[in-house]
């Protein structure tokens, strides 16, 4: 099992945690630096994807995710990354 946890501050004094344990997860990174985090349940529930970005205003989104083993080893640190446009 892998734990997966994300983090948001919106602003200053709040901020916003969610864990999730799924046997299998999935991750796939845009040209943009987005992230995206495919939870796989069990067959009986939908999977559930997690979007790590730089976009504080969207309440879909996280600012920070770590990935830890079933030893409780962070393996993975996943945040939005920088990408350059060129200018």
């Amino acid at each position: 099992m892998f734990t997966l946890k994300f983090y948001k501050r919106f602003i200053e004094d709040q901020s916003h945690e969610s864990v999730i344990s799924c046997p299998r997860y999935e991750k796939t990174v845009f040209a943009d630096g987005s992230t995206r985090i495919t939870a796989h349940t069990d067959g009986d529930s939908p999977n559930i994807e997690f979007h790590v970005n730089s976009n504080r205003e969207n309440t879909l989104s996280f600012s920070l995710a770590y990935i830890e083993n079933s030893a409780g080893k962070t393996i993975d640190r996943i945040e939005p990354l920088a990408v350059d446009n060129g200018n």
